[in-house]
């Protein structure tokens, strides 16, 4: 009785839920179309969402064929925010939706081929081991390729062994920020594997993806390896794949943006997605 109103100010609060909800305890003004602006402007993170990727039509075309028609090896480089990872998400959802086997790895500057290909391993189910019939046990008890990997260090002959008898799919190894990989014989030991799967028509295809001004900034120069690849240095988006980068928010989030904000941010952001989407988000 008798107190004072409190004249503490009021901490900030969290508006949405962790199940990206408003919570109607703390309503506020246009709070559903921030939350729609989130999700079609992602400039932190790269796109899973297909429908607010633009542009890159022909570029994932050229990434289809080569991998579907040609059996090649894809490798994807450039500067950074050309949204290398966002291609190689889409890539990787028109694959599976024709049942490939994607299996996807984030590199880092420890990365090394054992550990990698171990990964992978584990990922591919021993029922498409053309030695092992998928009514075996080991099969039906969910075992993958990894169980049948000797102790020691794997090499880049053992893994092109191991997945040469893959049969009853098709397997995509994705290699994403391949630049981040400070070991030389990591990167060495890719060159072999790539090599050796395209000399025994392997199921299997990696695509590999990092930051490089050029080819040989990426992967270790094999002369008899360049017949096997599929090199695509990405470059920056064009005026009207920026446009369409923005358009195609417009429809996510339900906001309109004038003409004249349209103009400054395919200016501003010179071509790069990575820019195009900071600025449309904020």
């Amino acid at each position: 009785l008798g107190r004072r109103p409190s004249t503490a100010p009021q901490l900030p609060k969290v508006r949405t839920t962790a199940s990206d909800q408003r919570d109607p305890k703390h309503s506020y003004r246009c709070g559903s179309v921030r939350m729609r602006l989130r999700a079609a402007f992602t400039p932190s993170q790269p796109l899973t969402d297909r429908r607010v990727f633009s542009g890159r039509t022909e570029i994932l075309n050229g990434l289809i064929r080569a991998i579907e028609e040609r059996r090649l090896h894809v490798v994807l480089y450039g500067e950074r925010g050309l949204g290398k990872t966002s291609v190689l998400h889409v890539l990787a959802h028109a694959a599976r939706d024709a049942r490939y086997l994607v299996l996807y790895v984030s590199c880092g500057a420890a990365s090394n081929f054992d550990e990698v290909f171990r990964s992978v391993a584990g990922h591919i189910p021993m029922l498409f081991h053309s030695g092992i019939g998928p009514t075996s046990p080991d099969a039906e008890k969910g075992k993958t390729l990894a169980d049948l990997l000797p102790a020691g260090p794997i090499s880049a002959r053992i893994a092109s062994d191991m997945l040469a008898k893959v049969v009853g799919t098709r397997v995509i190894v994705v290699l994403d920020e391949f630049d981040r990989c400070e070991s030389a014989a990591f990167r060495l030991s890719v060159a072999e594997l790539l090599k050796n799967l395209s000399d025994c028509s392997v199921r299997v295809q990696r695509v590999i993806a990092g930051v490089a001004h050029n080819l040989a900034e990426l992967i270790v120069h094999i002369p008899s390896i360049q017949r096997n690849l599929y090199a695509l240095q990405l470059p920056r988006m064009d005026a009207g794949e920026v446009r369409q980068l923005v358009k195609n928010g417009e429809e996510v989030s339900s906001l309109k943006f004038d003409d004249v904000v349209t103009a400054a941010v395919i200016n501003v952001s010179n071509g790069f997605p990575y820019l195009a989407s900071l600025l449309s988000h904020n």
